[in-house]
């Protein structure tokens, strides 16, 4: 058998996440996220929670993110919040 070899990218880079927004409704805050250039529209346990944030992609985009190390997963939502915008409707 052999030895499997790491790919040189992490697996946060094949599920291309990015341009995090916070948006800000009368009573509850969701956020938008663009996964693989598809918008997907998450709660705050859905972007919080990996398995929840899989399951919400997969139902919006029919798309099934991979899974990450949980410090990765921290790691990444944290810098992406960060970054991210707000907007108040």
């Amino acid at each position: 058998m052999g030895v499997v070899k790491e790919p040189p990218y992490s697996l946060l880079e094949r599920n291309k996440m990015k341009n995090l927004k916070k948006i800000y409704e009368t009573e509850k805050v969701v956020y938008e996220i663009e996964y693989n250039g598809k918008k997907v529209v998450l709660s705050p346990h859905q972007l919080f929670n990996q398995p929840s944030f899989r399951e919400a992609v997969l139902s919006q985009t029919n798309e099934m993110p991979f899974t990450v190390k949980p410090e990765e997963w921290s790691n990444k939502i944290q810098e992406m919040l960060d970054k991210g915008e707000r907007y108040e409707t």
